[in-house]
């Protein structure tokens, strides 16, 4: 009887070891997968609709969240925590958004999950007139700023004291095809697509508005070609170029003029206020864009916009 009991204590006693080895596995395969997978949590990004029922765009950790066809792009972050991202931009099939991840900003292809760029401290975006993407604005730790491509490629080295100029988050003075630079305190043109320098860096100051490049002298505007000839004989307060038609401002009167600085309308509009170039108040009181042969020209008056349209083609102007 004694031996029967003492195998049966050895017997438990055994069956208990393996259960805590066992158990012992179980735990160091958990700590094991867990460390493992610490670099493998996602952020999704998806469509979603806003409060006031807009589309917009989402983020979220939790893949459950996501109805079905909702999901734009899977994000994969470092360590057990996710980013916040930045502005998500959309922009003709493409979105585009900022990564602040470990202190460093990454500008973030999520159509594609891919990064476009990293390492620099701020980037605005440079779209075409239809909406694409040309490239984009950076500046790195000096604070100097270059640009590069689409496809996060350089184009030029980050040299300059400034690419454009920003107005209230947005970025100005660029066009399809150039850009203004500041390089030792003088101004220059800059081709968006190659980089290379178009106007050399001799003007104190230059701006692009539409198709026209423009230099300044006493408070006035004037078009430059990109061979540095004057393309007007007259300085305005506004000019908006469309190729070889003008819409400019002058002396409270809006006209519309095409290169030989002849009057395209009967008689010009008349507006309330003096439009200063230099004033960023008066930049929201105008705004024009074409659609196929019509020219739009909104201006302010009253907290309202009145809208006139310039026919390119017959010449008639209407309201």
């Amino acid at each position: 009887m004694r031996k029967l009991k003492i195998w049966r204590i050895v017997w438990v006693s055994g069956i208990f070891l393996i259960l805590i080895v066992i158990l012992i596995a179980v735990v160091e395969y958990k700590v094991k997968f867990e460390h493992t997978n610490q670099g493998n949590i996602s952020l999704y990004i998806y469509h979603c609709t806003s409060e006031d029922n807009h589309n917009s765009l989402c983020t979220t950790t939790n893949q459950n969240n996501i109805g079905e066809n909702q999901l734009i792009s899977t994000y994969t972050c470092n360590g057990n925590s996710c980013p916040t991202l930045g502005t998500i931009l959309s922009v003709q099939n493409q979105i585009i958004t900022l990564v602040n991840q470990d202190n460093s900003l990454i500008l973030y292809d999520a159509k594609n999950n891919k990064t476009i760029n990293s390492g620099s401290l701020e980037y605005h975006i440079l779209t075409k007139s239809d909406h694409n993407i040309l490239g984009y604005v950076v500046k790195n730790n000096d604070n100097k700023y270059g640009l590069i491509a689409s496809n996060g490629s350089p184009l030029t080295e980050p040299i300059y004291d400034k690419l454009g100029s920003i107005n209230e988050n947005t970025l100005e003075d660029y066009n399809d095809t150039y850009i203004t630079a500041v390089k030792d305190g003088l101004y220059g043109v800059i081709n968006i697509t190659t980089g290379k320098i178009i106007i050399d860096f001799k003007y104190n100051e230059l701006h692009i508005s539409g198709s026209a490049i423009l230099t300044v002298q006493d408070n006035l505007l004037y078009p430059i070609s990109t061979d540095e000839k004057y393309l007007l004989v007259n300085g305005y307060n506004y000019i908006y170029g469309y190729d070889n038609i003008y819409v400019v401002i002058k002396d409270k009167k809006l006209n519309i003029l095409d290169n030989n600085e002849k009057t395209l309308i009967i008689t010009p509009i008349e507006i309330s206020e003096d439009y200063l170039y230099n004033d960023p108040t008066t930049h929201a009181n105008i705004q024009t864009y074409q659609s196929e042969n019509i020219i739009h020209i909104l201006i302010k008056k009253d907290n309202e916009y009145i809208e006139y349209q310039y026919n390119i083609n017959d010449h008639k102007l209407t309201s």
